[in-house]
């Protein structure tokens, strides 16, 4: 009696079955044999194929032209599906090596022979992908996929006596038992030129020098100039310390004058200066307890200043100590105090005669603003973030050395406009409640 073998669904004619037909089976037989050894199958979706109801593949009995009995098979589309798509080889129990490409337009492929989906038994080909699959015709609930080799392993692989590598990725450790000879380059640098170089630097060198051979060379090149860091002393050449020959001394400071002496630009340590007559300049004075300073006559170019001469930001600095200072920007004629007391009236021009291009503001930005409570040198206030005001009104913010600071007076005007904006919105609600008949 005939029957179907289950891998590529070929007749088996039996004895004396087929009587006037045995021929043309036959050549379906080869035909179909021909097919799966020389020929693509192409296998085109047009819907989403889910895990629940997926694109079968399918061998069928006597067909030659049956996709599952192909030995190649290339999944493609009719547009992009958006997500994983489904493909099931039947029936389950048989037994196939396939190659399979993945052309579809985006998607992964998973690929399975069980009766329903099982994700521990298919074997997913990702967009562009090709594999050799197997198929084990385990049955219904068994039959497993297993991906047997992946283009990326072996597509750059050519071999002729010894493997040669066109390009190769190695994930996990080499092993070579042999030499290795590279003619380019690893990561960039030639190794036998670098091989020659350390050569030759092995053939120049000293070895194993004691600690006091080390020091005797080095000091043999030592001296000034010459760069090295025992020429330093705390990180300063020796030219950045006051020469003994010249140097203030308790011996010879009643005969030296500060005002007249042009090399004497510090005085480190003096607890009192009461007058400095005739002084031209004063650069520094570190450590100075008290300075009374008397001007013996008007000078336009008089000034005084204590601390460093300028800020980070190029501010003048008038006054500064470890805790508060004072500053003067001369590009803005502003002074700058970290807190400022007056027992009389401070006075700020505000004349229209001194303004140009006045427009009113929007008054609506303040609803953007937001007021905090804070605690600064341990101490509790309140105000607003200056990181926070700058995005809705940058002109209220300025750079003040390294932090941002808010010109909190200049916030008054835009509580003006806010309350006229309110005050407008509240007389148009009560002209609709009054016009309101109900």
């Amino acid at each position: 009696m005939s029957t179907n073998d289950d891998h590529l669904g070929i007749e088996l004619i039996g004895d004396g079955e087929r009587a006037g037909s045995w021929g043309n089976i036959t050549n379906i037989n080869f035909e179909t044999i021909i097919a799966a050894i020389t020929q693509k199958q192409t296998v085109t979706i047009a819907v989403d194929e889910t895990s629940s109801s997926p694109k079968q593949i399918a061998i069928a009995d006597g067909s030659k032209t049956n996709e599952g009995g192909r030995a190649f098979i290339e999944l493609t589309d009719d547009g992009d599906k958006g997500a994983t798509q489904h493909f099931q080889l039947t029936p389950n129990n048989a037994e196939r090596i396939i190659y399979f490409k993945n052309s579809l337009t985006t998607q992964a492929a998973k690929i399975f022979q069980t009766d329903s989906f099982d994700d521990s038994k298919d074997v997913q080909i990702e967009n562009g992908e090709t594999a050799i699959l197997y198929f084990d015709g385990g049955g219904s609930s068994s039959a497993t996929v297993t991906k047997l080799v992946s283009d990326p392993i072996f597509t750059t692989l050519q071999t002729s006596g010894a493997a040669t590598l066109n390009s190769a990725t190695v994930t996990n450790n080499l092993t070579v038992s042999g030499n290795i000879s590279v003619t380019g380059t690893v990561d960039g640098r030639d190794l036998s030129g670098d091989g020659a170089k350390l050569d030759d630097i092995e053939a120049e060198a000293q070895k194993n020098l004691s600690t006091a051979q080390m020091f005797t060379e080095i000091k043999s090149v030592d001296g000034t100039g010459s760069g090295l860091d025992a020429d330093f002393l705390d990180g300063q050449h020796g030219s950045y310390y006051q020469p003994a020959s010249t140097a203030i001394t308790t011996a010879n400071i009643s005969s030296q004058s500060v005002a007249s002496a042009a090399t004497a630009t510090t005085a480190g340590s003096a607890t009192t200066a009461t007058t400095a007559t005739s002084a031209t300049s004063a650069t520094n004075a570190t450590n100075a307890a008290n300075v009374d300073v008397t001007a013996t006559s008007a000078n336009s170019s008089f000034r005084l200043v204590f601390g460093p001469a300028n800020n980070s930001s190029g501010n003048q600095a008038l006054f500064k100590d470890s805790s508060t200072s004072f500053y003067y920007n001369p590009s803005t004629n502003q002074l700058n105090v970290g807190s400022l007391v007056a027992s009389g009236d401070v006075t700020a021009f505000s004349d229209v005669r001194l303004k140009d291009n006045i427009a009113t503001l929007d008054g609506t930005k303040v609803f953007g603003m937001r007021g905090v409570s804070f605690t600064k040198d341990n101490k509790k206030s309140s105000g607003v973030i200056a990181q926070e005001l700058e995005g809705v009104a940058p002109e209220l913010v300025y750079n003040d050395s390294e932090y941002k600071a808010v010109a909190y007076g200049n916030i008054t005007a835009y509580l003006i406009e806010a309350i006229k904006y309110l005050k407008k919105e509240i007389e148009e609600l009560k002209g609709e409640k009054a016009n309101d008949p109900s």
